[in-house]
């Protein structure tokens, strides 16, 4: 039920970006960031995302995005995790408080599905690690600054919460805590709309090659 949900959140952000696209025609965004999360449990995840947004107002910014995080060792609920990989597909909306200056504070969100992919053993026992695939919802929420070096680009650092498999099972393999993030952003220059020119009439008597 929860991953209905969530895929509802994201097919909804979908149609309302392809409906925007279609009539505001408002500039493009494509970012990168690099991602590292430090857990609960004092295992580092380090990863990459990738972003496609566009600007709905000077300050709110949607879209959507994916990512890509890897630890080679986590412990969590009893568990030996060995070679952890997580895969969050997810819908993307941020605040900006101060568009247009060259410091821009930030409020970020994120929501999504995140697919997992580890081996697992009970800790303390000898027993071989098992294949484990599984997903759950994902989510994240942070803060930070905006710096604009040109026209089109924007460098971003940031730093909040996240959750790669958020449930109401305290038993579920989730790592989560503490994330920062370092990124750029790609703006393309506004699109108006198509201009329409209206063709002066043309007087019958004296030919087409005059106009009144």
């Amino acid at each position: 039920m929860l991953l209905l949900k969530t895929m509802s959140i994201i097919l909804l952000q979908l149609a309302v970006l392809k409906s925007s696209c279609q009539e505001k025609k408002p500039p493009l965004q494509v970012g990168l960031s690099l991602q590292d999360l430090l857990t609960t449990h004092g295992n580092q995840f380090k990863g990459a995302s990738f972003l496609f947004s566009k600007s709905f107002t000077p300050k709110l910014i949607m879209g959507l995005g994916a990512e890509f995080s890897y630890a080679p060792y986590h412990e969590d609920n009893g568990w030996d995790l060995s070679r952890v990989h997580f895969f969050p597909f997810f819908a993307d909306e941020q605040f900006h408080i101060l568009p247009g200056r060259k410091l821009n504070p930030i409020f970020h969100l994120s929501e999504g599905i995140s697919l997992a992919d580890y081996f697992k053993k009970p800790q303390g026992e000898q027993a071989g690690f098992q294949k484990v695939r599984e997903q759950g919802f994902y989510a994240y929420a942070g803060t930070g600054l905006g710096w604009k070096v040109s026209k089109g680009i924007t460098f971003l650092a940031e730093t909040g919460i996240k959750g790669f498999h958020i449930s109401m099972n305290s038993l579920d393999v989730n790592p989560h805590g503490v994330n920062g993030r370092l990124g750029i952003l790609f703006t393309s220059s506004p699109r108006g709309k198509s201009l329409k020119y209206s063709h002066s009439p043309i007087n019958k008597n004296t030919g087409p090659g005059h106009v009144i």
